[in-house]
Parts: C-alpha cells; structure tokens; sequence
C-alpha cells in the first residue's frame, strides 16, 4: 500500500464518523486534489477490497480498510510517542517524519518500539514509586 492511499484511508475513516458513505468529491476537497485523481486511488483501493463502491451514493470502509486504519493510526501513535517523548522532536517537526517512517513496514519494528515505550513508562513508574516510597519514609521521620 502506497503513502498516499493509507492517506486516503485515513481520510475516508475520518469523513466516515460522520457520515457512512463518503463521497469522492469530500476526499477531493479535504486532499485538495482533482476529482479525477480521487477516482483512480478509489479504484486502486476497491481492487485490494479496503473500499467498497456504491454507485452514485458513494465508498465505505471494509472490514479489511477498517484493519488497515486501526493499524495505521498506532503505528502512528507509537512513532509519535517515541519521537517526542524519547527524541524531542516538536509536534510540528512530527508528522514529516512519521509520515517517512510508516514506509517500514517490518511489524516486528513496531512491535518492538511499542515495546521499548511500554517499557520505559513501566520503568519510570517504578522509579517514581521507588522514590515517592523512599521520600514518604524520610517525611515520616519527622513526627
């Protein structure tokens, strides 16, 4: 799957909340694209069954696009938490760069980066209690 109909995808899911059937016209004016374009990726996307077309109402999501979304949307989470949490990339610095790093498309690579997040906040938690325990201790000493 290409960046540019996960894009549509994500688009489609959005516009989807709304109303269930989405026009090719709506993706076209959120994307600022030609209609004509929105066609082409729409039939790309109804040939790996992410999209079903009705004619003249409009495209929903299927339960494989509906897959596809879900799992776009915690990689990037997870690209997000780890690069401005772990990195300190600004928010508006961010999305450029997720946007290049969903071109991998090792699941292992995600899982593991979950992973280390997970763990990291696991770590930290036990470091806070640790020293929240200790700190607790010493302030009784005083009474």
């Amino acid at each position: 799957m290409t960046p540019t109909q996960e894009k549509y995808l994500l688009v489609i899911d959005k516009l989807s909340k709304d109303k269930k059937l989405v026009r090719n016209r709506q993706v076209a004016d959120i994307l600022e694209v030609k209609p004509s374009s929105v066609t082409e990726i729409m039939d790309r996307l109804v040939n790996q069954n992410m999209i079903q077309h009705i004619s003249y109402q409009g495209v929903f999501l299927t339960s494989s696009g509906e897959e596809q979304v879900a799992l776009l949307k915690e990689r990037r989470l997870i690209l997000s938490t780890f690069l401005t949490s772990y990195l300190g990339i600004s928010r508006t610095e961010a999305p450029e760069i997720i946007n290049e790093l969903l071109q991998i498309h090792s699941s292992l690579f995600f899982e593991r980066l979950k992973c280390y997040i997970e763990q990291e906040t696991i770590e930290s938690r036990i470091q806070y209690d640790k020293y929240f325990s200790k700190n607790k201790l010493e302030w009784q000493q005083f009474f």
